[in-house]
This record gives C-alpha cells, structure tokens and sequence, in this order.
C-alpha cells in the first residue's frame, strides 16, 4: 500500500452496541477502530463483494478511548469519534409480578 493513502486513512473509534439476542456483555466494554472502506467492488463471476485494500478487514481493540485515540493520532489517521449511548437500567423487583397494581402486573395469558 502506498505511504500516501495508508496516511489519509479515516478511522471510525466507536465501542460496539450489545447484541440484542445475548443477555450478555462479553465484547462490548472494549473500544474499537474499524478502517473504512475503500475500492470495494462486485465480483462478476461470484456475486462476492471484493476489495484491493488490505486494511478494510482489520479491526484494532483497545482497553479504552484515550489508547484508540492516541494510537490513531501516533499514526497520523484522521477519525470519527462515535461515544457510545448509554442506557439507564431499568429497576425491576420481583415482588412486581404479583402486585395488585394493574399497571406493574404483567399477564400471563
């Protein structure tokens, strides 16, 4: 890859959403810098996407913000900053599934 276009790369430094299906929060506590995507095209032959970049498939992982940021910075990257939307969780007692309260009752019809 030349010198020139591995330095006007544009980095996206975002922490990954939680995946809806798991209850989990493996993996999402950790920032991430994903490469955009250049010269992507579609293979006549297969169907498949393909590309010459080699870097559009890597995804770097660091501790926290501040390491992604200097890192990227330390390789003259330009990036897009994406903090993440914190959700207030919502407090649930047990004792809520049996209370005569109509509108705290859930069915289970």
């Amino acid at each position: 890859m030349p010198d020139q276009e591995r330095k006007e790369r544009v980095v996206r430094i975002y922490k990954p959403a939680k995946n809806a299906m798991q209850s989990g929060t493996a993996g999402i506590k950790r920032w991430k810098i994903e490469f955009d995507n250049q010269q992507r095209w579609e293979n006549n032959l297969m169907g498949w996407a393909s590309t010459a970049d080699p870097v559009s498939n890597i995804l770097l992982d660091f501790a926290d913000k501040e390491d992604a940021i200097a890192f990227a910075e330390r390789h003259g990257w330009e990036f897009v900053l994406e903090d993440p939307k914190e959700r207030a969780p919502k407090t649930k007692s047990y004792a809520l599934n049996f209370a005569w309260n109509k509108r705290t009752r859930k069915s289970t019809k």
